[in-house]
């Protein structure tokens, strides 16, 4: 029982929720089942982790079916009805804290009811709640269509009389919904392609942007900042760049969060991929979009900040030398992790801070000490430490074979490992050939002024290549 489905469901409630659940499961409006509530009183003691062995689906039986012989398929059925009934239990809860959701619900139930007067006073207020929103988005124009429907195409309605202004009305929201989920579904399949090397034909696209240039020239920022995502995402210049950035800057407030987190991860998208490409500006670009979706909350999701994006801050923030401004960040996003990462990336991102403060033998310790679970935390820890033995036998001969031994370990453990994917495999292989080569010229005799600059051009034209930067550095400074 531990790891089905139902579970997994249970574990998502915080302490307040599952509480919560007691009294909906309690309640015969939803539950008549004493089996149920017997169910949930029997596991409440194993929240929130529910991992304890008491939780055998043979031993939850024989204690709420006591002197019964166990019957799998009577325990399933409870099992699928408990999980119908906390899956419903969400569904409350998303309409409790919904407000919204929950008057638009109302408003159709009295559409159906017969009282049209009441209905259409309801519906009404709905409409005006919704145009006097500070911020006009994509969910504003679906709303506002599907209540000028509701009220045009009731039976009751006079639509002669009464339909007119609500069907214009219907045909304005239906036009803005249509460009900007166009031109928000458009940009992230052209974000995708990039990345896949794909092309797909985008119909439509001629008439949606031409409608979008009228209507950008009244100023509604919301068009506006659709133009520019689609032109960046489309055309991926600077100049795309800085003129989304300097709108997301300026018009922020103007735009509700869902905007604004879509346009900061294209831009971070484009600045990252540009400074990957050389342009170092744009490394400082990234840092400070990251440090700007921290300060407005952008980048975390139910609270928790994603361990991709708490790896990519530390990653970018040392490479530019915001070294200070990470240490403050570990520390204060490390426990927004998930449970399952979060030792993994707090030590992997202490192990980059201190190799950029020069502090090696504190990554040697550091790295020798943590057992890396996952396989994206078991390379880039083996990759920073080399890179931290390399400056301590540049100091010490006597890490000249442990740098080695690390060497040999790390190639062994990439070419027999099938769950890193052949792409990546190589780009570590070779990394690692080269680094050995220089490793072993270092501690000889040294090489030609011509053979030196045979491996650096060798180095630099190899397209398969990790860390191919630093490579370089160590060729030209220390050869």
């Amino acid at each position: 029982m531990q790891n089905s489905k139902i579970i997994g469901l249970l574990k998502s409630l915080d302490a307040k929720e599952f509480r919560l659940l007691y009294k909906y499961l309690r309640s015969p409006f939803f539950n008549y089942s004493s089996a149920v509530i017997g169910l949930y009183e029997y596991i409440r003691a194993f929240y929130p982790d529910f991992d304890h062995p008491e939780l055998d689906r043979r031993l939850v039986f024989e204690k709420l079916f006591s002197g019964s012989p166990y019957n799998d398929k009577k325990i399933r059925n409870l099992l699928h009805e408990f999980h119908n009934h906390v899956e419903h239990f969400l569904v409350q809860l998303h309409i409790r804290e919904e407000t919204f959701t929950h008057k638009k619900l109302l408003t159709a139930s009295l559409a159906k009811r017969g009282e049209y007067d009441v209905f259409l006073k309801k519906n009404q207020v709905l409409i005006q709640e919704v145009k006097a929103r500070p911020q006009a988005d994509i969910q504003t124009f679906q709303h506002l269509l599907e209540l000028e429907e509701q009220f045009y195409f009731h039976p009751v309605t006079n639509k002669i009389k009464d339909g007119g202004e609500s069907l214009e009305m219907m045909l304005d929201q239906l036009d803005a919904y249509f460009i900007t989920k166009k031109l928000r579904l458009a940009s992230e399949l052209v974000a995708r392609n990039r990345i896949k090397k794909q092309q797909t034909t985008l119909r439509l696209m001629d008439g949606v942007l031409a409608e979008l240039k009228e209507k950008t020239k009244a100023s509604n920022v919301l068009f506006l900042a659709y133009t520019l995502l689609y032109q960046l995402i489309n055309q991926g210049g600077k100049p795309e760049y800085f003129a989304l950035k300097e709108m997301l800057f300026e018009k922020f407030a103007q735009l509700n969060f869902n905007d604004q987190q879509s346009i900061l991860i294209q831009l971070l998208n484009f600045a990252i991929r540009t400074g990957n490409q050389g342009d170092h500006a744009f490394l400082t670009e990234s840092f400070d979009l990251y440090w700007f979706g921290l300060e407005h909350k952008l980048l975390l999701e139910n609270g928790k900040v994603t361990d991709s994006t708490f790896t990519n801050i530390v990653f970018v923030g040392c490479k530019v030398g915001a070294l200070d401004k990470v240490e403050t960040f570990i520390q204060g996003y490390v426990d927004s992790l998930e449970d399952s990462v979060r030792e993994d990336a707090e030590k992997l991102a202490l192990a980059y801070l201190y190799y950029h403060r020069q502090e090696y033998e504190r990554v040697d310790e550091l790295i020798g000490q943590v057992p890396f679970r996952q396989v994206f935390y078991q390379i880039r820890s083996r990759g920073i430490l080399l890179l931290a033995l390399f400056e301590l036998f540049q100091q010490d001969d006597s890490f000249f074979e442990p740098l080695l031994y690390r060497i040999e370990a790390f190639d062994k453990y990439l070419r027999r490992n099938q769950a890193i994917n052949n792409t990546q495999k190589g780009y570590y292989v070779n990394f690692l050939k080269y680094l050995r080569k220089i490793t072993q010229i270092a501690a000889g005799p040294g090489i030609t002024q011509t053979e030196k600059g045979k491996l650096r051009n060798e180095i630099d034209g190899h397209q398969d290549l990790i860390n191919k930067s630093w490579l370089l550095k160590q060729v030209d400074q220390r050869l």
